[in-house]
């Protein structure tokens, strides 16, 4: 597989795991891009490149196509980068990225999802628990946000504030777990669409600490108002999901109208309580 890691300038959680890398491990120089050098990582399984972007993370819409005319085709984009949270939660994450209603105001566009790499990210989860030190929470969010891109991407993030985006021992962290992840082959892991609950996906991440599962795309609860069955087949394609897992409770008063939508489109769905480790 061939992964682009991207760590925004703008976005000091960037800089700060880009260091990292370089530190820990044998890097050479591909180049440039953008004013600054690209580097490649000998003897790894996968084909890596590292990128410094002047962009935010945010700002990052068809990047990938810009590396692409350069010469580097990514199956798939980490964008390393900064996680905001008011109440400043000290965290370690990842997410996919698009954006299930008219809100856009955070990057992408309204009703627009961006594919995303559920097996690489569920590898990343689990580099990142093997090398928190630190007693942060490490946790899956639900989809949300830009940027637009058409490779398979994900977002991998130190949180929740500027002295911890800056600290070289979370950025050392993200670095460890990114170096195991691209070194090693992806588990074949059956990938699953996630509908309902809180942002931070709770019983999503339970299933995955205790189960042989992938999570893809998460349309948390507070998403679901947008999640028609348009949007429902195309997170199932752009996860490679084999089926549809609802956090039943947290779906609201929208189960009814899921599972019909689910039925009607022949998706394949299961209740994370019935999810056996």
């Amino acid at each position: 597989m061939n992964i682009a890691i991207i760590a925004p300038i703008p976005n000091f959680a960037g800089p700060n795991i880009h260091a990292n890398l370089l530190e820990l491990a044998a890097w050479e120089s591909a180049g440039s891009f953008d004013g600054h050098l690209v580097y490649t990582l000998e003897g790894g399984h996968h084909d890596v490149r590292l990128f410094l972007a002047e962009e935010n993370c945010l700002a990052l819409d068809g990047y990938d196509n810009k590396i692409g005319k350069q010469g580097f085709l990514a199956d798939a984009l980490i964008i390393a980068t900064t996680h905001r949270s008011a109440a400043g939660t000290p965290s370690l994450s990842v997410h996919p990225i698009g954006n299930w209603t008219d809100d856009a105001s955070f990057g992408g566009k309204p009703h627009t999802i961006t594919a995303c790499p559920s097996r690489l990210m569920r590898a990343c989860l689990d580099a990142l628990d093997k090398h928190n030190t630190t007693g942060h929470l490490v946790t899956m969010e639900a989809t949300h946000h830009g940027p637009i891109l058409t490779t398979p991407t994900m977002f991998i993030e130190i949180g929740s504030d500027e002295a911890a985006w800056k600290t070289p021992a979370y950025g050392k962290i993200v670095a460890s777990g990114l170096l195991d992840v691209v070194s090693n082959p992806l588990a074949d892991y059956p990938v699953a669409f996630g509908i309902g609950g809180p942002h931070y996906c709770p019983n999503f991440m339970s299933i995955m600490r205790k189960a042989d599962i992938a999570m893809g795309h998460v349309c948390a609860k507070y998403g679901l108002d947008g999640l028609d069955e348009a949007m429902l087949l195309d997170a199932m394609e752009k996860s490679g999901a084999a089926f549809a897992l609802l956090d039943w409770k947290g779906l609201g008063e929208h189960k009814e109208r899921i599972i019909a939508i689910l039925e009607e489109s022949g998706v394949r769905y299961q209740k994370t309580k019935d999810i056996k480790g």
